[in-house]
């Protein structure tokens, strides 16, 4: 393959979340698509195995080895910090300080830097990530929230995009993809993906058992999906044993999909679950743990949202039945278009810095930001 552009991108990759690594698909497949004959320098966890995609030539980077990652910048011409809730310091302070400090060193080295897609906060320490925001060439964003939080941060310096998350850019396949005996006999089922809380505790595992012995009743099978074996494994299994329900661990966001598009309906905690089922045209509930999940989840209006820190077994399942009652499947797909095409301008951003073909991407602030 020729090289004809060479772009590093960072994330939460090769640390066994099928949401981020969806994404990372998404977002290769997507440069591909945009910009053949790219190579992109992945920064990820060591050992971790990339996902092909037609067009590029992907090398795994040791994120946690900093001469690699100089080096790969130094051969960069767009650095992209991407996918995912990258600046936030809810779940660590040590995690915002890493990507702060990576978009800064980027521009450092003479990168051209695009935040791809964020979710953006929360964040307590915001002259860190208002430092990094304004380094940044561009920045898109997947969701209003974050839409919001970045403008004030950045006060006009950066042009700021909202567009949609990268796995509506993706072209799920239902090739090789093994299905469940349960789902391809069609024995009716609905699907869960569960996980504990920011905190580390546990949803309400009582209200829970009541929410599915109810939908056992009409006659549907628990089957539980967890997104990131090492968090959400133990949870769904013993949910499984409680429930006399069944725990279906997917390899990756094809396999995902295809579960999920012979789903009753969806109840879920993690984000890219959600969106999958969306996208896969069923009914969703969310249990969000995170804000993050129901401002990405606004657009797409495809059911109900019930804060995973508080509910009954009753208002989830008064939530299911409405969600499953108010469904159109049309209206759906029409706003799941919608978040395609939204979230295809990422690539046309990537493209824009690395092309040079629009000039008003270029940055105009200073590297550092008065505070």
């Amino acid at each position: 393959m020729k090289i004809n552009h060479t772009v590093t991108v960072s994330g939460y990759y090769g640390f066994g979340n099928l949401g981020d690594e969806a994404v990372l698909r998404s977002i290769l497949r997507g440069i591909g698509r945009e910009l053949p004959g790219t190579r992109v320098f992945v920064l990820c966890e060591r050992g971790a195995e990339l996902p092909e995609a037609e067009g590029v030539c992907a090398v795994a980077v040791s994120r946690a080895d900093p001469v690699a990652i100089i080096s790969s910048l130094c051969r960069s011409q767009l650095f992209i910090s991407g996918g995912g809730s990258l600046l936030q310091d809810t779940t660590s302070s040590k995690s915002l300080a890493y990507y702060c400090t990576l978009i800064r060193l980027a521009r450092l080295l003479g990168c051209k830097v695009l935040l791809l897609a964020n979710g953006i906060g929360p964040v307590k320490n915001t002259k860190a990530c208002k430092k990094a925001l304004c380094a940044c060439h561009l920045i898109s964003v997947r969701d209003s929230d974050s839409y919001s939080l970045a403008g004030s941060l950045t006060e006009g310096r950066v042009r700021i995009v909202q567009t949609a998350d990268p796995i509506f850019s993706h072209s799920f396949s239902r090739e090789r993809v093994g299905i469940p005996s349960f789902a391809s006999s069609g024995r009716p089922f609905f699907a869960m993906s569960l996980r504990p809380l920011a905190n580390k505790k546990r949803p309400d595992t009582a209200a829970l058992c009541d929410f599915i012995f109810s939908c056992k009743d009409e006659g549907l099978l628990p089957v539980f999906v967890p997104m990131q074996e090492s968090f959400d494994l133990e949870l769904c299994l013993e949910m499984a044993e409680k429930t006399g329900g069944t725990v279906v661990p997917v390899c990756n966001e094809d396999s995902l999909f295809c579960l999920l598009e012979k789903a009753a309906f969806a109840v879920g905690m993690r984000l890219h679950f959600l969106l999958t089922a969306a996208i896969a045209g069923i009914p969703t509930v969310a249990l969000p743990y995170d804000r993050k999940v129901e401002s990405c989840l606004s657009p797409l209006s495809s059911g109900g949202v019930i804060s995973a820190g508080r509910f009954t077994g009753e208002e989830l399942y008064r939530a299911a039945c409405t969600a499953r009652a108010d469904f159109s499947r049309q209206a759906l797909e029409e706003r799941v278009r919608e978040q395609k095409k939204l979230s295809n301008i990422n690539f046309s951003l990537v493209s824009s810095l690395l092309e040079g073909e629009r000039e008003e991407y270029e940055a105009r602030q200073k590297f550092f930001v008065d505070s």
